[in-house]
């Protein structure tokens, strides 16, 4: 397990909450090079540790909530809930055949380059001419579309009320939303102050999961979004094996049916080992952002496009993706 060192965590602390508060008097480009910095320091310092294995995400077989709650959401660990979704309607009916025979005048946004801005190059289209695409080799993601926020049946098909066994009572069930992707389409790393019940429906989808003490290292830009994203220099494990090798980290090749537990502000770069559709569920839980990372959880609070709590409103009530506002404004 190789931490950030202390005095190097506690200087880029100090240099992100000044750009985040000051930034516009202080200098932002001054603050960004002091930043970049210490982020050089930090990776210098994460260099010169061993290489250390990747876990496997834990699985829990035949999952109860209770020993959830104790063993993994109580402590921020990731877990697969072992076939939890095979007991509902989605697994086995979703798949994309059905819904471009079912919803085949769906419109879909699709991206490409997440770091060429929040939302990279987009592009519209329909439910079916995108089954129709992917299967001839377009790698545009689906990400967080709307589709059960428009249709209510379709969300039924995830059965809520089972998932919700999962959760703690002070815990506040945010929104549903729908992920469809093709094979080797990805999301870079990032990460959100909601705790994650990830639904897999149908295919596999590779996951890395990464404690949300890596903030110093990952050095999400300073765009005052209530989510994070890496820089660019860190968007892909594969692309710095030397340095990513010296993290923890889990690994799961998440299979249809399965649900997984991604904690708050753990930082997840997933890619799609086959074409896929899967569910996000995202809890907001004060106590685990919290615990999960105060610098981050300060971020959000100060959050201004838009503001986390207007975000959860326009997730909650409209089913939009505020995690990708600028995905709505091409």
């Amino acid at each position: 397990m190789n931490p950030v060192p202390t005095s190097l965590r506690v200087r880029y602390d100090a240099l992100w909450a000044a750009q985040h508060v000051l930034g516009p008097v202080l200098g932002e480009e001054r603050l960004e090079q002091k930043r970049r910095d210490a982020n050089r320091r930090i990776v210098d310092a994460l260099l010169a540790q061993p290489p250390i294995e990747a876990q496997p995400v834990p699985r829990m077989e035949n999952p109860d909530p209770r020993e959830f709650k104790a063993r993994y959401l109580r402590k921020g660990i990731p877990v697969v809930l072992a076939g939890l979704a095979k007991r509902w309607p989605c697994y086995g009916k979703w798949t994309p055949e059905w819904f471009a025979q079912t919803y085949p005048d769906y419109p879909l946004i699709l991206t490409t380059d997440q770091h060429q801005d929040r939302g990279g190059q987009i592009s519209r289209t329909s439910m079916a001419e995108y089954v129709d695409a992917i299967a001839n080799g377009d790698l545009r993601y689906a990400r967080v579309q709307k589709i059960l926020h428009d249709h209510p049946e379709v969300a039924a098909d995830i059965d809520l009320q089972d998932l919700k066994r999962f959760k703690r009572r002070r815990d506040f069930h945010v929104a549903m939303q729908f992920f469809f992707g093709p094979t080797s389409s990805h999301t870079v790393v990032h990460c959100a102050f909601v705790n994650n019940l990830f639904v897999q429906a149908y295919g596999t989808k590779d996951w890395v999961i990464y404690p949300a003490r890596y903030v110093q290292l990952f050095m999400p830009p300073v765009d005052r979004m209530p989510t994070f994203r890496s820089d660019a220099e860190y968007a892909y494990p594969e692309e710095k094996i030397e340095l990513f090798s010296r993290l923890q980290r889990w690994t799961v090749q998440l299979q249809a049916g399965d649900v997984l537990f991604n904690p708050a502000f753990y930082w997840h770069y997933v890619s799609n080992a086959s074409t896929t559709i899967s569910v996000r569920n995202a809890l907001w839980s004060l106590s685990s952002a919290l615990r999960a990372s105060p610098e981050l959880s300060l971020a959000t609070a100060l959050a201004t496009k838009p503001p986390a709590f207007a975000g959860v409103f326009q997730m909650r009530a409209k089913g939009e993706n505020f995690l990708n506002f600028y995905e709505q404004k091409d």
